[in-house]
């Protein structure tokens, strides 16, 4: 029984350092939309993807409807992501955006862009 135990560790080992291994930023294909509250926040055909995350060029997005946000958050590989407020229309949508202004060198290329979540929806048209 130890031995299915230890058996069961070291794949449970080895599957999440591959995990950890394989993390990284890759340039995304495609067009993609960011829209919130019928407003379109950011769009580009320049962007990165990690985590299964979009995130847009700092030039693409609209920064006139971002609030800066005290909250932020603890990436081990990403680092600290600042959050911000989506402000449309007199609706507030808290902790909507979030950017990595000082990421790890492993995300170096995510330095500035912005993420959404929270209800902000991000579409992906595919290239031809």
């Amino acid at each position: 029984m130890l031995e299915i135990v230890l058996g069961v560790v070291v794949v449970l080992a080895t599957l999440i350092g591959v995990y950890a291994f394989t993390r990284g930023v890759s340039s995304g294909r495609g067009h993609v939309v960011a829209k919130w509250n019928g407003e379109t926040i950011a769009e580009s055909s320049d962007f990165e993807k990690a985590d299964g995350q979009i995130y847009f060029p700092p030039e693409t997005v609209k920064k006139e409807l971002l609030q800066p946000s005290d909250h932020t958050t603890e990436c081990w590989w990403k680092g600290t992501a600042h959050y911000y407020h989506v402000v449309i229309d007199g609706k507030t949508n808290e902790n909507a955006a979030w950017s990595y202004t000082d990421p790890k060198e492993r995300a170096s290329e995510l330095k500035d862009h912005v993420a959404f979540w929270n209800g902000v929806e991000v579409t992906q048209q595919q290239p031809k």
